[in-house]
């Protein structure tokens, strides 16, 4: 398991991804009070549609190009009570 440090990326990092990830974000919301409504997940995440040849390839390719969630985020995101993709890079 890896290090949960403020600077861990919650996919890149910590494996959160798809699903699980999804389940988290809704867990965090809840536990925190938290408005996800400023959140793409797809910016993020990548979405789980089942084992599918053209699906993974396109998953491989496109995974650079999501933006992180680090811990530190979700900090910040506790205290302001909103997580938005417009300010991650």
């Amino acid at each position: 398991m890896p290090d949960v440090t403020l600077d861990a990326r919650l996919r890149e990092d910590l494996r959160l991804d798809g699903d699980d990830a999804d389940e988290f974000l809704q867990a965090f919301s809840h536990e925190f009070k938290v408005d996800l409504s400023r959140l793409k997940f797809t910016d993020h995440f990548a979405v789980e549609s089942g084992i599918n040849p053209l699906t993974l390839l396109l998953h491989v390719v496109f995974e650079k190009r999501k933006k992180s969630i680090r811990v530190s985020d979700l900090v910040v995101a506790a205290e302001a009570g909103y997580l938005s993709s417009e300010d991650k890079v």
